[in-house]
């Protein structure tokens, strides 16, 4: 899912279009991806608790 929605986002081209070129990064790239979407989720989760709290 992730790959298919950042394919379709406008940013994607412009500021990771050095990263599919480059095959043995890609790997990393995608599991530093997918860590920073659960910490901002995590951080959003926090937040919203001390909203409501």
């Amino acid at each position: 899912m992730w790959a298919l929605q950042n394919k379709n986002d406008p940013t994607y081209m412009s500021s990771d279009k050095h990263i599919h070129r480059v095959i043995n990064n890609f790997n990393i790239y995608f599991i530093s991806k997918l860590n920073n979407n659960i910490f901002c989720q995590m951080n959003t989760l926090i937040l919203y608790q001390k909203t409501i709290n």
